[in-house]
Protein backbone atom coordinates (compact mmCIF):
# COMPACT_ATOMS: atom_id res chain seq x y z
CA UNK A 1 0.00 0.00 0.00
CA UNK A 2 1.34 3.43 -0.93
CA UNK A 3 2.23 5.76 1.91
CA UNK A 4 -0.18 8.63 2.47
CA UNK A 5 2.32 10.81 4.28
CA UNK A 6 5.92 11.97 4.31
CA UNK A 7 8.37 11.11 7.07
CA UNK A 8 11.27 13.29 8.14
CA UNK A 9 13.74 12.45 10.89
CA UNK A 10 14.77 15.17 13.34
CA UNK A 11 17.20 15.65 16.21
CA UNK A 12 17.09 18.20 19.01
CA UNK A 13 20.46 19.14 20.50
CA UNK A 14 20.42 21.07 23.76
CA UNK A 15 24.04 20.37 24.62
CA UNK A 16 23.26 17.00 26.16
CA UNK A 17 22.22 13.73 24.57
CA UNK A 18 20.12 14.35 21.44
CA UNK A 19 16.38 13.80 21.34
CA UNK A 20 15.53 11.95 18.14
CA UNK A 21 12.19 11.59 16.45
CA UNK A 22 10.19 11.71 13.25
CA UNK A 23 7.78 14.19 11.68
CA UNK A 24 4.83 12.66 9.83
CA UNK A 25 2.93 14.93 7.47
CA UNK A 26 0.02 14.06 5.16
CA UNK A 27 0.40 14.69 1.44
CA UNK A 28 -2.86 16.67 1.60
CA UNK A 29 -1.26 19.42 3.68
CA UNK A 30 -3.35 21.99 5.50
CA UNK A 31 -1.71 24.93 7.22
CA UNK A 32 -4.31 24.96 9.99
CA UNK A 33 -4.17 21.22 10.77
CA UNK A 34 -3.56 20.28 14.37
CA UNK A 35 -0.20 18.74 15.16
CA UNK A 36 -0.21 15.80 17.58
CA UNK A 37 2.85 14.95 19.68
CA UNK A 38 2.84 11.33 20.84
CA UNK A 39 4.57 10.49 24.13
CA UNK A 40 5.51 6.82 24.62
CA UNK A 41 4.90 5.11 27.93
CA UNK A 42 7.09 2.99 30.17
CA UNK A 43 9.22 0.43 28.35
CA UNK A 44 8.07 1.96 25.06
CA UNK A 45 9.72 3.77 22.18
CA UNK A 46 8.41 5.95 19.38
CA UNK A 47 7.61 2.80 17.36
CA UNK A 48 4.89 1.88 19.86
CA UNK A 49 3.10 5.13 19.07
CA UNK A 50 3.26 4.64 15.30
CA UNK A 51 -0.23 3.03 14.88
CA UNK A 52 -1.84 6.06 16.53
CA UNK A 53 0.36 8.50 14.63
CA UNK A 54 -0.33 6.86 11.26
CA UNK A 55 -4.07 7.02 11.86
CA UNK A 56 -3.86 10.68 12.84
CA UNK A 57 -1.90 11.55 9.70
CA UNK A 58 -4.37 9.65 7.51
CA UNK A 59 -7.06 11.92 8.96
CA UNK A 60 -5.14 15.06 8.01
CA UNK A 61 -3.22 15.79 11.22
CA UNK A 62 0.51 16.28 11.50
CA UNK A 63 2.17 13.69 13.72
CA UNK A 64 5.31 13.80 15.86
CA UNK A 65 6.85 10.70 17.45
CA UNK A 66 10.06 10.73 19.49
CA UNK A 67 12.12 8.89 22.09
CA UNK A 68 12.78 10.14 25.59
CA UNK A 69 16.44 10.30 26.52
CA UNK A 70 16.12 8.54 29.86
CA UNK A 71 14.37 5.43 31.16
CA UNK A 72 12.65 5.18 34.52
CA UNK A 73 9.56 6.32 36.35
CA UNK A 74 10.61 8.04 39.58
CA UNK A 75 10.09 11.75 40.10
CA UNK A 76 13.58 12.72 38.92
CA UNK A 77 12.94 10.91 35.64
CA UNK A 78 9.54 12.57 35.40
CA UNK A 79 11.15 15.99 35.61
CA UNK A 80 13.78 15.02 33.04
CA UNK A 81 11.19 13.70 30.61
CA UNK A 82 9.05 16.78 31.13
CA UNK A 83 11.99 18.83 29.86
CA UNK A 84 12.32 16.51 26.86
CA UNK A 85 8.67 16.91 25.92
CA UNK A 86 8.81 20.67 26.36
CA UNK A 87 11.84 20.80 24.05
CA UNK A 88 9.91 18.81 21.44
CA UNK A 89 6.98 21.23 21.70
CA UNK A 90 9.31 24.22 21.28
CA UNK A 91 10.89 22.56 18.25
CA UNK A 92 7.53 21.75 16.65
CA UNK A 93 6.25 25.30 17.19
CA UNK A 94 9.03 26.64 14.97
CA UNK A 95 7.93 24.56 11.96
CA UNK A 96 6.36 26.82 9.37
CA UNK A 97 3.36 24.53 8.81
CA UNK A 98 2.38 24.25 12.48
CA UNK A 99 -0.39 26.62 13.50
CA UNK A 100 0.11 28.54 16.73
CA UNK A 101 -1.78 27.14 19.72
CA UNK A 102 -2.89 24.16 17.63
CA UNK A 103 -0.75 21.45 19.22
CA UNK A 104 -2.22 18.35 20.88
CA UNK A 105 -0.37 16.16 23.40
CA UNK A 106 -1.17 12.44 23.40
CA UNK A 107 0.53 10.24 25.98
CA UNK A 108 0.31 6.59 26.98
CA UNK A 109 0.54 5.41 30.65
CA UNK A 110 3.66 7.15 32.08
CA UNK A 111 3.87 9.29 28.93
CA UNK A 112 0.37 10.54 29.76
CA UNK A 113 1.57 11.75 33.16
CA UNK A 114 4.49 13.53 31.52
CA UNK A 115 2.04 15.27 29.19
CA UNK A 116 0.00 16.47 32.17
CA UNK A 117 2.92 18.00 34.05
CA UNK A 118 4.38 19.52 30.87
CA UNK A 119 1.19 21.41 30.05
CA UNK A 120 1.57 23.44 33.23
CA UNK A 121 4.85 24.90 31.96
CA UNK A 122 3.38 25.83 28.56
CA UNK A 123 -0.36 26.32 29.21
CA UNK A 124 -0.97 28.62 26.25
CA UNK A 125 0.74 26.44 23.67
CA UNK A 126 -1.36 23.26 23.88
CA UNK A 127 -4.95 23.09 22.59
CA UNK A 128 -6.01 19.61 23.76
CA UNK A 129 -4.67 16.52 25.50
CA UNK A 130 -5.34 12.78 25.21
CA UNK A 131 -4.32 10.50 28.08
CA UNK A 132 -4.38 6.72 27.55
CA UNK A 133 -4.51 4.74 30.82
CA UNK A 134 -2.46 7.41 32.66
CA UNK A 135 -0.30 6.08 35.49
CA UNK A 136 -1.10 8.76 38.05
CA UNK A 137 -0.33 6.46 40.96
CA UNK A 138 3.36 6.36 40.01
CA UNK A 139 3.79 10.06 40.75
CA UNK A 140 1.43 10.61 43.66
CA UNK A 141 0.50 14.18 44.58
CA UNK A 142 2.84 15.78 42.03
CA UNK A 143 0.75 14.61 39.07
CA UNK A 144 -2.55 15.26 40.84
CA UNK A 145 -1.56 18.86 41.51
CA UNK A 146 -0.60 19.27 37.86
CA UNK A 147 -3.92 17.91 36.66
CA UNK A 148 -5.76 20.29 38.95
CA UNK A 149 -4.06 23.24 37.21
CA UNK A 150 -4.91 22.13 33.68
CA UNK A 151 -7.58 24.10 31.81
CA UNK A 152 -7.67 22.58 28.32
CA UNK A 153 -10.05 19.86 27.02
CA UNK A 154 -8.79 16.40 27.96
CA UNK A 155 -9.83 12.93 26.82
CA UNK A 156 -8.92 10.04 29.13
CA UNK A 157 -9.09 6.43 27.90
CA UNK A 158 -8.88 3.42 30.19
CA UNK A 159 -9.96 -0.22 30.40
CA UNK A 160 -12.10 -1.43 33.28
CA UNK A 161 -9.78 -4.48 33.64
CA UNK A 162 -6.60 -2.40 34.01
CA UNK A 163 -4.55 -4.08 36.77
CA UNK A 164 -1.63 -1.64 36.56
CA UNK A 165 -3.59 1.54 37.23
CA UNK A 166 -6.95 0.90 38.92
CA UNK A 167 -9.86 2.69 37.30
CA UNK A 168 -10.77 4.19 40.68
CA UNK A 169 -7.35 5.87 40.80
CA UNK A 170 -8.06 7.59 37.49
CA UNK A 171 -11.54 8.62 38.56
CA UNK A 172 -10.11 10.11 41.75
CA UNK A 173 -7.63 12.18 39.74
CA UNK A 174 -10.32 13.42 37.38
CA UNK A 175 -12.41 14.70 40.30
CA UNK A 176 -9.86 17.52 40.39
CA UNK A 177 -10.50 18.41 36.78
CA UNK A 178 -14.09 18.92 35.57
CA UNK A 179 -13.07 19.65 31.97
CA UNK A 180 -12.05 16.04 31.26
CA UNK A 181 -13.96 13.32 29.46
CA UNK A 182 -13.41 9.72 30.60
CA UNK A 183 -14.02 6.85 28.18
CA UNK A 184 -13.93 3.37 29.72
CA UNK A 185 -13.49 0.31 27.49
CA UNK A 186 -15.23 -2.72 28.95
CA UNK A 187 -12.95 -5.74 29.14
CA UNK A 188 -9.76 -3.85 28.20
CA UNK A 189 -6.60 -4.22 30.25
CA UNK A 190 -3.72 -1.78 30.65
CA UNK A 191 -2.76 -1.87 26.98
CA UNK A 192 -5.16 -1.36 24.10
CA UNK A 193 -4.66 -4.25 21.70
CA UNK A 194 -6.69 -5.53 18.77
CA UNK A 195 -10.25 -4.24 18.80
CA UNK A 196 -9.57 -2.09 21.86
CA UNK A 197 -6.91 -0.20 19.92
CA UNK A 198 -9.43 0.36 17.13
CA UNK A 199 -11.93 1.68 19.69
CA UNK A 200 -9.30 3.99 21.13
CA UNK A 201 -8.40 5.35 17.69
CA UNK A 202 -12.05 5.96 16.84
CA UNK A 203 -12.67 7.74 20.15
CA UNK A 204 -9.61 9.94 19.67
CA UNK A 205 -10.75 10.85 16.15
CA UNK A 206 -14.15 11.96 17.47
CA UNK A 207 -12.54 14.01 20.26
CA UNK A 208 -10.23 15.89 17.89
CA UNK A 209 -12.90 16.82 15.33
Amino acid sequence: MLAKYTTEKFKIDDGQKDIDGWLLRPFSKKDDSETIIFSPGRDQTSKDMMPYAENAVEHGYNGVIFNYRELGEDQSELLSKRRDLELVVRFVKKLDYVAENNIVLLGEDFGAVISVVTVNDIPNEISKMVLMHPEFNFTDQFAYDSLNECNIPVLVLQGDMDHVVPLESTKKALELYPNAELKVFKGAGHEFLGEYRNQAIKTIDEFLK
